[in-house]
C-alpha cells in the first residue's frame, strides 16, 4: 500500500492531507477490499504522544478507506503554539491506524486460495 501524506503551512494554519498514492493498492489488498469491504478508519477521537507529551482531542469521524479519502485536518498557529506537533501526530496516528485496518481486513483473506497444479504419476 502507497500512501502520500502532505503537510503544509498556509496562512499560519498547518494543513494535513492523506489520500492512498494512484494504483496505491496492492492486487492482495485490493482484493481483500472487495471481498470483505472497506476498512473503516477512526480520524477523530484523542490523539497522544508521550515524548514530548502531547494529548489532544478532535471530533469523532469515521472514514471508509480508499472511497472516503483523502482525510485532511487543520491546525491554526493562533490557536495551538504547537500546531506543527499537532499536524505530524495527527498524520502519524491516522497512518498508524490506516495500517492496522488494513492488515485486519487482509487477514481475513488469509485462508489458502489459489491454484495448485499437482502432477501424479499413474504409471502402472
Amino acid at each position: 500500500m502507497e500512501i502520500v501524506s502532505y503537510i503544509k503551512l498556509v496562512s499560519s494554519n498547518y494543513e494535513v492531507e492523506i489520500d492512498l498514492a494512484p494504483d496505491g493498492l496492492t492486487p492482495v489488498e485490493e482484493a481483500a477490499i472487495t471481498n470483505f469491504g472497506e476498512p473503516v478508519i477512526p480520524t477523530g477521537g484523542t490523539f497522544t504522544r508521550t515524548s514530548p507529551a502531547l494529548t489532544f482531542t478532535l471530533p469523532e469521524a469515521d472514514r471508509k478507506f480508499p472511497s472516503q479519502f483523502p482525510v485532511k485536518a487543520s491546525f491554526d498557529i493562533a490557536d495551538n503554539a504547537d500546531a506543527n506537533a499537532r499536524a505530524v501526530l495527527f498524520r502519524d496516528k491516522i497512518l498508524e491506524r490506516l495500517t492496522t485496518q488494513v492488515r485486519a481486513v487482509r487477514t481475513l483473506a488469509a485462508g489458502t486460495t489459489g491454484k495448485d497444479i499437482t502432477n501424479i504419476n499413474t504409471t502402472p
